[in-house]
């Protein structure tokens, strides 16, 4: 809105009036223009994030560093201009650097773009890859800026909407980082700390949020300071398409992070199985519902999967050293990582050679990797002062819940109970809805629900529904199928990875997989696509077949539309009248992506070697 003014007063001490006509942009023009500010934000982090990786990797690197350079340069730069930014803070305001540091950065790459004739040195799988990433991507951001949302959605109708049900404030929690920059609050500082208590700046890894920083900036985000929920439904934090406030930039950087999952897995499955087969069991990943849904939601746990699969993938090339630092940069994205620190330590103990020397070496070198790095920083959340609000200070907190049983100390009894029902709720399907539908974490923070809502906590927190039942299905069968030759990859990779998240998790036993799950769904992908890959025959044919993709969409577009359109109870906020062209965007993303996946189909031929 515009007010005009007009001083026609022929005194010093003069009147000032306003009078009609009051000029006011009508609301399909404010809303189209967020929306062109939400995709062009979009198309800008994609270019952020990949382009470094792309046209800054070395020629004559091998294809496992060309992998590293493609899932680290874009984003650890952009991370390493957030310090900048928070440095440089107290100088030079935030939205100036901002705005600065990606200019350059995009100029640069647009320069080194005409250098190579627009031709980077990639693949045509890689870039199917590539683009089934960028379009699961694009239809996060367009679920994410349909303002419409399930009954009971947390921060419903606030820019920290968590498109879900429950009472995960998560989304949030990366975002403190930006905000303290904006305040330039030293990380150890109280001030610095009431954002994040009772855990403290170090109890996470602060990569996502500064990941972050520069596009938030750059775009004209000013965070805004948290209050309480009557002021937030009037202030800067009531929902918009594009706030001022930054959280719209900041949720689209982190779709664009945890997209970078998909090609993490592609990565991974091309020296074992080959590029189609590898592209295969990324879409595999892609489509299905769980897939969607984390790279929707704003919690870092899929960055911090990508970098546990790159991890593995060092590993496996019997490059120890490499492998212990990608876990500790994926344990600067999510904790989550360091979960899988014995597994991955013993698969590279198991690629050295024969002599003890060499085993021994192995272990060292993964040790010292990840050491290096992820020591220092548990010491420093440990060591440093906080306040006596801050309980769970360091990584004290993750570790306590090897001990309890929701959220209480448990005697042995109910710990075994307790990891039983988190098991059946995990793995068996329909059995959180069956019997545990009446727990108290799955419904609404705001009040009571129906029993869709309910139903949809299972696409979250289990396998069966998250993987998809078709694809559940087909992975029982060719696991079980073949369990015998490949034992140490199924025990080591799956069966014991299952067993620790299960006796680790000690809080909620409504399922684990948005607990921790996130890289036991790329582990069960890629052994079920080992197992089909080295098994030819029907389950193979199906997997394989250009429809297959096409059979994934049913179950991902329930998960993200159900609850929201069987919802009379929708925020009134501004900007609906584009929901139906989001809702369209959607549908169109993850229909290209399909299409992708199923035109790729026809390029699979023979069996790979190991």
């Amino acid at each position: 809105m515009r007010f005009v003014a007009e001083d026609h007063a022929s005194d010093v001490f003069g009147w000032l009036a306003f009078s009609e006509p009051i000029e006011v942009p009508p609301q399909t023009f404010v809303a189209s223009y967020m929306a062109a500010q939400v995709f062009a934000t979009l198309a800008l982090t994609l270019t952020l994030v990949w382009c470094p990786g792309l046209l800054w990797v070395p020629r004559a690197a091998s294809e496992t560093t060309r992998a590293m350079w493609l899932l680290g340069a874009g984003p650890l730069t952009l991370a390493a201009l957030g310090g900048l930014i928070w440095l440089l803070g107290g100088i030079v305001a935030p939205t100036v650097l901002g705005f600065t540091f990606v200019a350059v950065m995009w100029l640069a790459l647009g320069t080194n773009l005409w250098w190579r004739n627009f031709a980077p040195q990639v693949s045509k799988t890689s870039a199917r890859a590539l683009a089934v990433s960028g379009l699961c991507a694009l239809a996060a951001v367009a679920r994410a800026a349909n303002s419409d949302g399930p009954d009971g959605e947390l921060y419903g109708g606030f820019i920290s909407r968590s498109l879900a049900v429950g009472d995960r404030s998560d989304s949030r929690i990366s975002y403190y980082v930006p905000q303290i920059i904006h305040r330039h609050l030293p990380p150890a500082s109280a001030e610095a700390e009431k954002y994040f208590t009772p855990w403290t700046f170090f109890s996470r890894g602060p990569l996502a949020g500064l990941a972050a920083t520069p596009v938030l900036f750059a775009t004209g985000g000013i965070p805004v300071e948290p209050g309480p929920i009557a002021a937030e439904a009037t202030g800067s934090y009531r929902w918009q398409r594009f706030d001022s406030a930054g959280f719209a930039a900041y949720r689209i950087v982190l779709i664009a992070l945890a997209s970078m999952v998909i090609f993490a897995l592609f990565a991974v499955l091309v020296p074992f199985l080959g590029e189609s087969w590898a592209l295969i069991g990324s879409g595999l990943l892609a489509l299905c519902p769980f897939g969607v849904h984390e790279i929707m939601f704003t919690w870092p746990k899929f960055e911090a999967t990508s970098w546990v699969l790159a991890s593995f993938l060092l590993a496996h090339q019997r490059r120890s050293t490499g492998a212990g630092v990608a876990l500790a940069v994926g344990f600067f994205y999510h904790p989550l990582a360091a979960l899988w620190t014995p597994f991955l330590l013993l698969w590279s103990v198991g690629r050295a050679t024969g002599s003890v020397r060499s085993l021994l070496g192995a272990a060292f070198y993964f040790a010292a990797g990840f050491g290096a790095l992820a020591l220092p920083w548990m010491a420093l959340g440990r060591l440093l002062p906080h306040l006596d609000s801050s309980i769970h200070a360091g990584q004290g907190g993750f570790f306590e819940y090897f001990r309890l049983a929701e959220y209480a100390p448990a005697t042995w009894a109910l710990w075994w109970n307790s990891r039983a029902v988190s098991f059946s709720n995990t793995f068996l399907p329909f059995w959180l809805h069956v019997f545990h539908e009446d727990n108290s974490v799955i419904g609404s923070v705001h009040g009571p629900v129906g029993p869709i809502v309910k139903f949809a906590f299972g696409w979250w927190n289990t396998l069966p529904l998250g993987l998809g039942l078709v694809l559940w299905t087909i992975a029982l069968f060719a696991l079980t199928r073949a369990v015998r030759r490949f034992a140490t990859p199924i025990g080591l990779l799956l069966v014991g990875p299952a067993l620790l998240l299960t006796a680790y998790w000690g809080a909620y036993t409504t399922g684990l997989m948005r607990e921790c799950g996130h890289p036991l769904l790329a582990a069960v992908i890629a052994l079920l696509c080992l197992a089909l890959a080295h098994f030819p025959g029907r389950l193979a044919s199906l997997i394989a077949h250009p429809l297959f993709p096409w059979l994934q969409l049913p179950e991902t577009f329930l998960m993200l539309w159900l609850t929201t359109f069987l919802n009379p109870y929708q925020p009134g906020v501004d900007g609906r009248i584009l929901n139906p062209l989001c809702f369209a965007i959607n549908v169109l993303a993850l229909g290209t992506a399909a299409w992708v996946l199923s035109r790729s189909r026809r390029d699979l031929a023979g069996r790979p070697s190991m």
